[in-house]
């Protein structure tokens, strides 16, 4: 029943953090789950920046032993992460969505100490219910309902991007933090609405954009926040799925049968799969001064609308 803002703003990034996976209740959680000692949780994790120093990495331990143990502190983190002993406040979430993402969300809402998912709702109401029932959460008729419950402090906008602007805008009208899954909206004038809007209204926007939560990205950005590779000049970051082609011989068959809506999406790489590499280089070395990009369309059309490469 406080207000948010007395909760503090550690716990708030938290707990908004959603698909994070909590690895975000506080800095000192943080710290510990990618290695800095014995967390709340009961994971024993040595320090890989501590010992003498060595010629494979500064430290004394081998990059590649580096890797491989902040992946596995990191990972024993957040699994103990659920049996922390701090008493923490209880935020109540409200969920807009039904699909993929939806349910992605409800799954990491459990794993976040004080949040608790209090309502779902979605304009298809019987997927809405559909996911009430499987994960115990209240499936509410109208948007208006959610948005009035005294119960909810803030809402995660796991619906598709074109909803988004009207979505965020209608719940900072209505006095509701804001998660918003990425992208944040399709354009950028409707991104600077919402921003602007949130701001207006007094309430936290927070993007979710949870790659730069990865173990492996926290231990490379450690490495590179301590010199150990040197000056960085050049980023390159490859990736090839075989997820928008027409491969199958079956007629019938069509890709992306978890995302559907992705068969229409446009532009598909620069809104789907793009946000993801975006803010991971911008996590590891900062914004960039400016921004190029060369797309292409190879297969047909009738199967996927938008680009793959």
């Amino acid at each position: 029943g406080r207000p948010l803002r007395d909760v503090g703003v550690e716990k708030l990034l938290g707990v908004l953090g959603g698909a994070v996976l909590a690895v975000v209740v506080d800095r000192e959680t943080e710290s510990r789950a990618l290695g800095g000692g014995r967390s709340r949780g009961g994971c024993e994790c040595r320090n890989p920046g501590s010992g003498p120093a060595g010629p494979e990495d500064g430290s004394g331990i081998r990059m590649q032993d580096r890797l491989s143990e902040g992946v596995s502190c990191a990972t024993r983190g957040i699994r103990n992460l659920r049996r922390c002993n701090v008493a923490l406040a209880t935020i109540g979430i409200g969920l807009l969505g039904g699909g993929y993402a939806a349910r992605t969300q409800l799954r990491a809402w459990r794993l976040v100490p004080g949040a608790r998912v209090v309502a779902i709702w979605n304009r298809t109401a019987s997927r809405a219910s559909a996911l009430g029932r499987e994960f115990g959460v209240d499936a509410v008729e109208t948007l208006e309902a959610l948005l009035t419950d005294d119960r909810i402090d803030a809402v995660d906008v796991a619906t598709s991007v074109e909803t988004h602007v009207e979505y965020a805008l209608r719940v900072a009208a209505a006095g509701k933090h804001v998660l918003c899954q990425k992208p944040l909206a399709t354009t950028l004038a409707e991104a600077e609405q919402i921003v602007d809007v949130c701001r207006a209204a007094g309430v936290r926007l927070m993007v979710n954009e949870n790659w730069r939560w990865r173990p492996w990205y926290r231990v490379i950005r450690s490495l590179v926040d301590e010199g150990a590779v040197g000056r960085p000049f050049y980023l390159r970051i490859a990736s090839r799925s075989a997820a928008a082609a027409a491969t199958s011989p079956d007629p019938s068959a069509h890709p992306f049968e978890d995302q559907p809506f992705l068969r229409t999406l446009q532009p598909l790489i620069l809104l789907e799969i793009g946000p993801h590499y975006f803010d991971v280089a911008r996590y590891l070395f900062g914004d960039p001064s400016g921004v190029f990009a060369q797309t292409l369309k190879v297969t047909p059309p009738e199967r996927v609308l938008g680009e793959e490469v």
